[in-house]
């Protein structure tokens, strides 16, 4: 204070020194700042994020529910004859897996972020469980023609059966957004750096931003929740791409000029390796 007045007379050094200390202040001042900003951003995303999730989760909890509720009301009545029945019933075991899974997907997502998730990892072959995945949506959309070029084995160190999900997650989301009677690819390969499937769809395309996005966020979806005609509860992609880092693997996409989206992932061969960028025979 009494230098800001003129009252003290500050040597070179003292000035100098003292300017240091005031830059310093005034750098940190601006970095609490940029990080304050930071903070409130990551806020504002959360409740926008959870205001998301609950939209998403009512709307798809209230189908299968719906669906079960109005079953379980006809069976009720005895004069249903056991051909319906056993129709109705077929129903409402699919609307309870369907619950299931969204239950599944969400405790994996819970202890993913817990930390506390574990793969069991073993030698396994994943060509039929591809395969499997692949009769599994043929069934789920019949008016979708899949094009599928599966090699005899695919050894790799993975829990099989995750991965198994995540083909059956990438080939549902390019089924359900491909218009009806076009077809959809899958094509596997066992390349130098690892176990590679690539799922082509033909529809409108996945914007980088929309992947980007429904990677790195769990219940984003790539439509309005208000206007959700064909997406689901958002946890699908994020999972996947989860499951996959988990094996030290890595998961892209590729928008195709002609229109339609690429998804692909490449799990190494072995346990305790990883990948950091896509195979250079498909990237």
């Amino acid at each position: 204070r009494a230098a800001s007045t003129g009252a003290v007379t500050l040597s070179g050094q003292v000035a100098g020194l003292l300017s240091s200390e005031v830059a310093r202040a005034v750098t940190r001042s601006r970095e609490l700042e940029a990080e304050l900003v930071t903070v409130r951003d990551d806020v504002a995303n959360g409740s926008s994020a959870k205001a998301d999730f609950l939209a998403n989760i009512s709307h798809e909890l209230r189908t299968p529910v719906t669906v079960a509720k109005g079953i379980a009301y006809v069976l009720k009545n005895p004069a249903v004859p056991d051909e319906e029945k056993t129709e109705f019933l077929g129903q409402l075991t699919g609307s309870l897996d369907k619950l299931m899974g969204i239950v599944d997907e969400l405790i994996t997502l819970s202890e993913l972020e817990r930390g506390t998730f574990e793969l069991s990892l073993v030698e396994a072959d994943l060509a039929p469980l591809v395969r499997h995945a692949l009769d599994e949506i043929r069934m789920r959309y019949p008016g979708i023609p899949i094009a599928a070029e599966v090699p005899d084995d695919l050894i790799c160190v993975a829990d099989a059966p995750r991965l198994g999900s995540v083909v059956r997650e990438l080939l549902d989301n390019a089924c359900r957004y491909s218009p009806f009677g076009r077809a959809v690819e899958l094509v596997a390969r066992d390349l130098p750096e690892g176990v590679t499937v690539m799922v082509t769809d033909r529809g409108e395309g996945l914007d980088r931003a929309v992947a980007a996005r429904a990677f790195e966020q769990p219940f984003s979806t790539g439509e309005g929740v208000l206007n959700k005609e064909k997406s689901g509860v958002g946890t699908g992609l994020h999972l996947a791409r989860q499951l996959v880092v988990e094996h030290g693997g890595i998961m892209w996409t590729d928008p195709l000029p002609g229109g339609g989206t690429r998804a692909s992932f490449c799990i190494p061969h072995r346990r305790g390796e990883r990948l950091d960028s896509p195979p250079a025979s498909v990237a």
